[in-house]
């Protein structure tokens, strides 16, 4: 440890009270003396999608029950689907953006 650039205690030097000190955190700088961390920078970080939507009945805003959709993902796949008590279709999740498209029966 420095205070002030000053060793403060160091492996095996005994101190005022007659304690020994047997290790530590590395060096430790208090005072004015600035060394800077060296940046790795920060790891890129995944893009996680998961959730799922609510149909909604664009005239009365009521949740659309048991109603039959269809998402048709960027590669080209579909997914079908009937949404529930409250609207709702199936989770989709993806770990890349992309766009969906969803299509639903009239």
């Amino acid at each position: 440890m420095f205070i002030n650039g000053l060793n403060a205690a160091t492996k095996d030097s005994t101190g005022a009270h007659g304690n020994v000190v047997i290790g530590g955190s590395g060096t430790v700088i208090i005072g004015d003396t600035v060394v800077k961390a060296p940046f790795s920078g920060l790891m890129p970080m995944p893009v996680h999608f998961s959730d799922k939507f609510q149909l909604i009945d664009e005239d009365s805003g009521d949740p659309l029950p048991d109603h039959v959709y269809a998402f048709q993902r960027a590669d080209g796949s579909i997914e079908h689907g009937v949404s529930d008590k409250n609207g709702y279709t199936h989770v989709v999740s993806s770990h890349l953006a992309e766009t969906i498209t969803l299509f639903l029966e009239d």
